[in-house]
């Protein structure tokens, strides 16, 4: 489990430092962060995470990334076809609910 220490610089500012061993590389380590809120989210991400620095900064990419999801693309595609009748589009909404949502964690194909 991961921990945060306050420490004070020498002109007197602080800085939150995060421990853990990160389950990667079995080694201890740390990094110092300038806020206390980002020490807490860097502790909480590497807490849900087992300790695993790459996988912690994989899920807050995740998290905070504003590039669309692959179900918003897939579903963006099929609502643009040209070609398609509303038919064929409620058949690749469908498909894409059963085959492709499922695969990617998607509760609903919305």
């Amino acid at each position: 489990m991961a921990s945060i220490r306050k420490r004070v610089r020498k002109d007197g500012t602080f800085t939150w430092a995060v421990l853990w061993r990160d389950s990667d590389t079995g080694k201890r380590t740390s990094r110092s962060l300038v806020s206390e809120a980002d020490a807490k989210m860097l502790k909480d991400f590497l807490d849900a995470n087992g300790q695993s620095f790459s996988m912690a900064a994989e899920a807050s990419s995740r998290m905070t990334s504003t590039a669309p999801t692959v179900q918003q693309v897939v579903s963006e595609h099929i609502e643009t076809l040209t070609a398609a009748s509303s038919g064929t589009r409620r058949t690749y909404r469908g498909q894409a609910r059963i085959h492709i949502y499922p695969v990617l964690g998607c509760s609903t194909g919305g």
